[in-house]
């Protein structure tokens, strides 16, 4: 693996947050809306209701876009140890 670099993790940390901020909400409720009934306002009310919740500090918005980024961050660092090991 190569060296730890603050730089690099920052790169990727911020390219998972962008993901889950754009792709994580469309999966979120087209599953919603096949398994449950369709958000009341659509694609884009779902969305602007995601982001009003990440200005507000609501814990499930930002849990939603800071999960897959912890995610990252463990299994890169579990793989980290396990290699020097």
């Amino acid at each position: 693996m190569k060296a730890f670099s603050i730089r690099n993790e920052l790169w990727i940390a911020s390219c998972v947050i962008l993901i889950s901020m754009l792709l994580l909400p469309v999966l979120i409720y087209l599953v919603g809306s096949r398994l449950f009934t369709a958000y009341p306002s659509g694609l884009a009310g779902f969305y602007a209701s995601n982001l009003q919740g990440i200005l507000h500090f609501q814990v499930t918005s930002w849990v939603l876009l800071l999960a897959p980024a912890c995610g990252v961050l463990l299994i890169r660092t579990v793989m980290r140890v396990t290699t020097r090991a």
